[in-house]
């Protein structure tokens, strides 16, 4: 799925309708960093999200969900709520995750060979049988990824308190600090300084490794 290094996906600011919503989950809770706020459906039957966003995108991932490796997630995409379930341009079916999630939940990445500019994704989840009963997204993103070859050996992960009271963990945020091998100057000032600069403004964004190479990081995370 991803053949060349680690990839980062800043995420866009779209809009979420979904088929359903319990009682106090909204689907605006996927769009916050927060991993407490969570969007769960009513039920497994049925269960979609229609994303509205302008602009170029190449990668959707749904992090911390309550999937199994068994369920499905179907992604189309059109320029209108008619064509992208009648006619779309994008209609792909894949697997929740492979293998065994997390303790923090399953996550999805869904990733196109080359940017679109579709301006409607509906993502349907196949559930069925799902013990919990629902369906469960901590965060959506949608986004153009940044690929890179690798984070090398020796990156530095701290937290930085933000809060009065060393208790209060959710004002707690991870800072990391990381070289990048093989960066030359064009790549820094065409690619790689405007998503720093995005990412400082905007806050989280998605850092996916590669798992086909022994010698590369396997960790994936939402930071």
């Amino acid at each position: 799925m991803i053949d060349r290094g680690t990839v980062f996906v800043l995420p866009k600011s779209v809009s979420i309708a979904p088929s359903s919503t319990a009682t106090a989950t909204s689907a605006s809770n996927m769009l916050h960093d927060e991993k407490a706020l969570v969007w769960r459906s009513t039920g497994v039957t049925g269960v979609n999200l229609v994303l509205s966003q302008t602009g170029a995108w190449d990668t959707i991932a749904l992090v911390g969900t309550n999937l199994r490796a068994t369920d499905t997630i179907r992604i189309r995409a059109a320029n209108d709520t008619t064509t992208v379930t009648t006619a779309p341009a994008i209609d792909q079916t894949i697997p929740a995750y492979s293998g065994v999630a997390k303790a923090t939940g399953g996550m999805v990445v869904f990733r196109l060979s080359s940017a679109v500019t579709h301006t409607v994704i509906h993502i349907e989840i196949t559930s069925t049988g799902n013990p919990a009963g629902y369906v469960q997204v901590s965060n959506l993103i949608l986004g153009t990824a940044v690929e890179w070859d690798g984070i090398d050996v020796g990156a530095e992960v701290s937290y930085e308190n933000q809060g009065q009271s060393y208790l209060r963990k959710f004002l707690t945020k991870p800072t990391w600090k990381i070289n990048l091998s093989g960066m030359d100057t064009t790549s820094y000032y065409e690619v790689w300084e405007d998503f720093c600069l995005a990412a400082s403004d905007r806050r989280g964004f998605l850092f996916i490794p590669i798992y086909g190479d022994t010698f590369q990081q396997k960790r994936s995370a939402f930071v």
